[in-house]
């Protein structure tokens, strides 16, 4: 403080100290202790209701736990889901359980429903689903069965046959056979073969696209029905014609046929 303030207080608690007020007697509400009047300075309350500051944080918290205790047996309160009667929970509690609460927000249903068998083809699992117009046994299967679906009905165009598809399919073909499979793009093998069938031993059009016969297409080897891998060694360049007249046979085979 500075030197006119600090005086100014410094005559105040003369004053104060000259003229003491006497607190009268009371009886404190939290613990029932009779306190004795005393002597205090002027600027001191006298409404003391409690002994000590203990005491009264005490006689607040009882007083709380009261009084809501009062609320919940005043006001009768029901479930939201189920309707019975929830007045002995706390004044914000709204559901009876967890089970009624996850009912109300849709997380599970009320009653379960009758088992019903996965819509993807080829998928015979029988489910309990856990809401209403579940197909698919998971979401993946879902996923799958949306798409044919959409695709069906011309609602999804299904993607360009791109050179990443076309990996990714004959990829795939291998490894539903649980065989060796590589990551092989067309191009590189159609490259690595300087665009010459690999069964006729004609040149290979470049510009041609399926489902052109002479169009470019991927060729194994020895076919994956028969053991063969997915592998740059057991791939090669063929026309498409060449390729659907070889089938599933070797080489030799198909070109005496």
């Amino acid at each position: 403080m500075c030197r006119r303030h600090y005086d100014r207080d410094l005559a105040k608690r003369k004053r104060e100290a000259e003229s003491p007020r006497i607190l009268e007697a009371f009886t404190c509400k939290g613990c029932g202790i009779e306190v004795p009047s005393t002597v205090a300075p002027a600027r001191a309350r006298n409404s003391r209701q409690f002994c000590t500051r203990p005491c009264m944080s005490k006689w607040f918290v009882k007083k709380k736990s009261e009084d809501a205790a009062a609320a919940r047996s005043s006001s009768a309160r029901a479930c939201r889901q189920c309707k019975c009667d929830i007045s002995h929970r706390k004044p914000q509690a709204k559901f009876c359980s967890v089970f009624c609460s996850d009912v109300s927000r849709g997380a599970r249903l009320a009653e379960p429903l009758a088992p019903v068998e996965c819509a993807l083809d080829g998928c015979e699992v029988v489910f309990t689903p856990n809401r209403r117009g579940t197909k698919c046994c998971s979401e993946n299967h879902g996923q799958i069965h949306w798409n044919r679906v959409s695709r069906a009905e011309g609602r999804q165009k299904p993607s360009p046959w791109n050179e990443r598809r076309k990996a990714s399919y004959h990829q795939r073909r291998a490894l539903k056979r649980q065989l060796p499979a590589d990551n092989i793009r067309p191009a590189d093998v159609y490259e690595r073969d300087e665009w010459v069938c690999g069964l006729c031993s004609a040149p290979v059009d470049r510009n041609l696209t399926w489902p052109d016969p002479l169009s470019p297409s991927l060729d194994h080897i020895l076919p994956l029905s028969l053991g063969g891998h997915h592998t740059m060694a057991n791939v090669q360049l063929a026309h498409l014609s060449c390729n659907v007249r070889k089938g599933n046979r070797v080489e030799a085979d198909a070109m005496s046929a």
